[in-house]
């Protein structure tokens, strides 16, 4: 079942004296983060509060938020590096193919002959400017991270619980037996 609210970005770091917060969005939010609309921000330790949002602005491949209270560098400093989070209802909504990286972890993991990898226990981006999606596939002999492209990911069907992918050459060797679930 999804989540009600979906990590739609972070407060990566204080900018100026007057407390406006530089954010990393990961998604397209919309209207759901604009001047006047509420967030919920969740700390590191799973701490999490809810702030409504002043003023917004872009700046560079950032925007700028100013969050009601939040009046000097300190006070935005010590928010960092909450992410924010959004109801998801708010999203706009997602195109055929599109999926949320929240709904694909714990997904069952196949490969194009229906063999078991594991499951998905995490996506993340790299690169240098974060434009590799990467999946982790964990089963009980360990890991295998695979780049989240058209080539391999061949079917995502979220109400069976299942990704099936095409392993690139390299990694056809997983040594994975369908008991490691």
């Amino acid at each position: 079942m999804p989540l009600k609210t979906v990590a739609v970005g972070r407060l990566v770091k204080a900018h100026g004296i007057r407390g406006e917060i530089a954010v990393e969005l990961w998604l397209e939010t919309g209207e759901a983060v604009s001047a006047g609309r509420e967030i919920s921000l969740q700390g590191l330790e799973g701490d999490s509060w809810r702030a409504r949002i002043e003023a917004l602005r872009p700046h560079q491949d950032r925007i700028l938020l100013t969050l009601e209270g939040i009046t000097d560098r300190d006070l935005a400093r010590a928010l960092i590096p909450a992410d924010i989070r959004i109801d998801r209802d708010d999203l706009p909504p997602l195109q055929e193919g599109e999926y949320l990286w929240e709904d694909l972890v714990g997904l069952g993991v196949v490969d194009e002959k229906g063999k078991s990898l594991g499951r998905l226990e995490e996506v993340f981006s790299s690169g240098p400017g974060g434009e590799n999606d990467v999946i982790v596939v964990r089963n009980g002999n360990g890991e295998i991270l695979l780049p989240m492209t058209r080539e391999v990911v061949k079917d995502v069907d979220l109400n069976g619980g299942r990704m099936t992918v095409e392993v690139p050459e390299g990694l056809k060797d997983t040594g994975t037996r369908e008991d490691d679930l």
